[in-house]
């Protein structure tokens, strides 16, 4: 009995090592996802001013202001 005891002991000490393992990889995992989604951000935000800065050289009396792309997401 002493023994299912002691393996009962050292399971719940694995189970609260293994629950802080995995809200580490959690809040890793949510970083990672910020940082991923910033970066893809700031591509398209790059990609959509180097066409809008395209367009304006190729047509300039187009009013493109309703196109600028607002800071601060």
């Amino acid at each position: 009995m002493a023994k299912m005891e002691e393996r009962a002991t050292q399971r719940e000490v694995q189970l609260g090592q293994v629950d802080v393992e995995l809200a580490q990889k959690i809040e890793l995992f949510k970083q990672t996802e910020e940082e991923l989604t910033n970066d893809v951000a700031d591509a398209y935000d790059a990609g959509f001013q180097d066409a809008i800065t395209q367009f304006a050289c190729v047509h300039p009396e187009v009013d493109l202001s309703p196109f600028a792309v607002k800071v601060g997401r």
